[in-house]
């Protein structure tokens, strides 16, 4: 009844409503951005930095704030680490900059627009900390806009620019869950010329399926490197390997070699059973509409019966019409013979006289008759009556004919009459196929409201098994510092 491709997308839609209730929880290791310096050059539409030469290939798209002039520019262009080409003319020479993350406008900011599967409100952030490692944990009030994380920390963020700045913030996400369809899990990182640096978000991986393909937001860790990574956009591997994008960008260094292990699922087992149950409501409910169809699917069968019946109507007239036609005709044959008798015996009679003068024109042959001769006028009668009959036998051959060619005439009528009759009872059968299929299709429909209600019952059972795990809505807020 359901197409493996039709329950991966319930499955997926399951997977979204479950992760509303009980979401996947993730730690994002993130930077501060807050390097500063002064430009050295004056070049336009660049910013130049010599002194320090700390531009990396990852600050593309972050921010440079003109502290002098209180102007602002995005990073279009890495070209060596002391020079970045800039969307706007803002620099010269001596003035000082300073940059922040992408989209934002202080060094307390983060971007979080790389988080696409989250759930939730403020774009799935749950919980932030900074300083991190200390004891207790050094949570932070926070808000979120336009996909910009703000941590509510007053106390001073060092220049990220200088040797080990702590400037790493933990960042817990919502996420929605996700159930990899991999059958082999494992890879590596097959390492280019150049190598693969701290903050980029593309690298090459081998030793995947030959043809695997790797869904978006699929989540994977890297030996060697804390935390988990996630894919933002789907690949598909061609002989064993291909390119993958992820979030969030490297943290540190990875060498050739170095293996990738992408996660099976994020639920846990009672999760498991619990979108298993639901994707089942859920594909039941998806059927209605097919169920529907069932029901226009039978009036139209019950149409098609009303059809054919009419054609059998139609059929068994004509039939009728046939049969009357040949009896009509049968009546001719008999009306011929009829006719055609009684010309026999005009001939007989004919035939009669004839011999009646022939005779007596014998007698009178040998004797000789005052005023003629008798037996000739005798025997003229007698060949005009002779002639008489042979006109009568060519009219009773006429009607004999004409009965002889009504006769097939009815013949074919019947014929015609009795495939009229053969074709209204395959029309029957017709009709009564569709009447079957009209009952069958039917019976269907008058389940669809069990067939339904069962899934909603069943959605609605896991539902309330959700809420009462669910924990109150609500976020704490910390002091500020």
């Amino acid at each position: 009844l359901w197409s493996a491709a039709e329950l991966v997308i319930q499955m997926e839609d399951a997977l979204r409503e479950v992760s509303e209730y009980s979401p996947h929880v993730t730690m994002d290791t993130m930077e501060f951005e807050s390097r500063t310096g002064a430009d050295t050059a004056g070049t336009s539409g660049s910013l130049t930095d010599t002194d320090k030469s700390q531009f990396l290939s990852t600050d593309v798209g972050k921010v440079i704030y003109n502290t002098d002039d209180r102007t602002y520019a995005i990073v279009v262009t890495f070209t060596s680490t002391s020079v970045l080409v800039l969307s706007a003319d803002i620099m010269d020479s001596g003035e000082n900059y300073r940059m922040y993350n992408q989209d934002c406008w202080n060094i307390n900011q983060l971007y979080v627009g790389g988080v696409e599967d989250f759930v939730g409100t403020d774009n799935g952030v749950k919980q932030v900390e900074y300083p991190i490692g200390e004891h207790p944990p050094k949570y932070r009030s926070f808000t979120v806009e336009n996909l910009v994380l703000t941590v509510d920390y007053r106390s001073g963020i060092p220049d990220s620019g200088t040797a080990n700045a702590n400037i790493e913030v933990n960042v817990w996400f919502d996420r929605k869950h996700q159930v990899n369809q991999l059958t082999d899990l494992a890879g590596e990182v097959d390492l280019p010329a150049g190598g693969n640096a701290a903050g980029i978000s593309t690298i090459h991986i081998d030793g995947m399926g030959a043809s695997d393909v790797l869904v978006e937001d699929s989540e994977f860790t890297i030996a060697g490197l804390r935390g988990l990574y996630r894919l933002t956009d789907a690949s598909t591997m061609s002989s064993n390997e291909g390119d993958i994008n992820f979030y969030p960008p490297l943290q540190n260094a990875i060498l050739d070699g170095d293996a990738i292990t992408f996660v099976s699922s994020t639920l846990s087992r009672s999760l498991e059973r619990q979108v298993v149950e639901f994707t089942a409501g859920r594909a039941t409910i998806s059927k209605g509409a097919l169920l529907l169809r069932e029901a226009n699917s039978a009036i139209t069968s019950v149409a098609s019966s009303a059809t054919a019946l009419g054609l059998v109507a139609a059929k068994v007239l004509r039939q009728l019409t046939d049969l009357s036609d040949g009896r009509i005709e049968a009546s001719k044959v008999a009306t011929s013979l009829a006719d055609g008798v009684k010309e026999i015996d005009n001939m007989g009679l004919g035939i009669d006289q004839a011999t009646a003068m022939i005779d007596e024109g014998r007698g009178l042959a040998n004797k000789v008759n005052v005023g003629g001769a008798p037996s000739v006028t005798l025997a003229n009668l007698a060949a005009q009556a002779l002639g008489a009959s042979r006109a009568r036998t060519d009219l009773a051959r006429g009607y004999y004919n004409a009965a002889a060619g009504s006769n097939p005439v009815s013949n074919t009528y019947v014929a015609l009459g009795n495939g009229q009759l053969a074709g209204a009872n395959t029309s029957l059968g017709e009709a009564a196929g569709y009447a079957q299929k009209a009952v069958t299709e039917l019976a269907i429909v008058d389940r669809t409201g069990e067939f339904r209600r069962w899934g909603e019952r069943k959605m609605a059972r896991i539902l309330q098994q959700l809420n009462l795990g669910l924990p109150p809505n609500q976020r704490r807020d910390y002091p500020s510092r």
